[in-house]
């Protein structure tokens, strides 16, 4: 009633037990346990701490907080500003302040 469907049928490839014994041999039926896939994660794992720790200075700097050094205006500072603002406005903003 049913037809079997086989995967590799179609490129013409006929697949034994010799070569599911080959197969299994590889991992390729148990990817994750398979030693070649462990051996790929360590290296992957290796490398991804690699560039983690050279990019980590960099990125602890940038992280810092700037400090920005401002200077403090003084009151006589203050009444510069004013002065000069008030400059082509007729004096009016001086009366204003005063």
């Amino acid at each position: 009633m049913h037809v079997r469907w086989d995967g590799i049928a179609p490129f013409g490839v006929r697949i034994g037990p010799a070569m599911v014994d080959v197969f299994d041999k590889l991992g390729l039926f148990r990817i994750f346990s398979a030693s070649w896939f462990v051996l790929l994660l360590v290296v992957l794992v290796i490398a991804i701490v690699c560039c983690t720790l050279d990019r980590t200075p960099r990125l602890w700097r940038q992280s810092q907080p700037g400090r920005v050094d401002q200077q403090r205006r003084g009151i006589g500072q203050l009444a510069l500003v004013a002065q000069f603002a008030d400059q082509g406005l007729g004096g009016g903003t001086h009366a204003a302040l005063r």
